[in-house]
């Protein structure tokens, strides 16, 4: 992890995943992931390109997607599941996946109790 957002631990983005745990079950409607918006931080590192979305312990299909290369707007996927933990598996990026560092800035969930 980094002070200004998440970045892979190492220089194979491709291969990375990060998850995140809910203490307990929620609704999650949508999630928004949003590049580096700061220039220097954008330029510095390479940009998610495909991924995919898990959703370990249901028996909900993966969800894939692709993240626009831009730092001027978050984009945000619709989920409406009802989850306790959610993973994002990097598949590949917009540079070469096996030799670059990626990150993001931000990720926010919106969603409700359940």
């Amino acid at each position: 992890y980094a002070a200004e957002g998440w970045i892979t631990a190492d220089a194979v983005c491709y291969k990375e995943f990060v998850s995140f745990d809910f203490k307990k079950n929620i609704y999650l409607e949508f999630v928004v992931l949003e590049n580096f918006e700061a220039n220097s931080m954008f330029l510095k590192y390479d940009k998610i390109k495909d991924y995919k979305i898990l959703f370990p312990e249901s028996s909900y299909t993966p969800m894939e997607a692709t993240l626009e290369i831009t730092n001027e707007h978050s984009q945000w996927i619709d989920i409406n599941k009802e989850i306790s933990k959610i993973t994002f598996e990097i598949k590949s990026s917009y540079e070469d996946p096996s030799e670059s560092q990626c990150g993001l800035q931000e990720i926010s969930f919106y969603g409700r109790d359940t």
